[in-house]
């Protein structure tokens, strides 16, 4: 993460000093690209706030450079219902007692495609590290 006193000293190197984003970016010892990305946020800041025709912008740099917000990416929780849990018990169950007697048992992988495939209709989202692990609670609550 850049520091605002970068920001703050890319700014006025830019739009104060009128330098260029290649000496910029050799003497702050920072990428092109980084250097675009920042001047392009600070001159979009400047049209909204209708200061691009001013001639003196360091006035107006605590304006403009501010703490860049960081876009959280919310994601919502999914709780595994009693429906779930007893479809998850019957196929461990299931598959212990193809161990025991055809010794073909399934393995995590596959007896998690077969969950997602009897609950399609209901668009499950249950991830895999979730699966395996209400198995292996199942498995250790049930058989040993």
């Amino acid at each position: 993460m850049i520091s605002i006193e970068q920001r703050k000293e890319v700014y006025i190197r830019y739009f104060v000093n009128f330098n260029s984003i290649r000496k910029i970016s050799r003497d702050l010892n920072m990428s092109r690209s980084t250097i675009s990305k920042i001047t392009d946020s600070y001159r979009e800041a400047l049209k909204d706030l209708n200061l691009l025709d001013e001639q003196d912008l360091s006035m107006y740099i605590d304006k403009i450079v501010i703490q860049p917000e960081r876009k959280k990416r919310v994601v919502k929780p999914y709780k595994v219902t009693q429906e779930h849990i007893n479809i998850i018990k019957l196929l461990v169950t299931t598959n212990e007692k193809d161990r025991t007697r055809t010794k073909k048992a399934k393995t995590t992988l596959e007896l998690f495609n077969i969950f997602r495939e009897e609950l399609s209709e209901n668009l499950c989202s249950i991830s895999h590290n979730t699966f395996y692990n209400l198995v292996k609670d199942i498995k250790k609550n049930n058989f040993i």
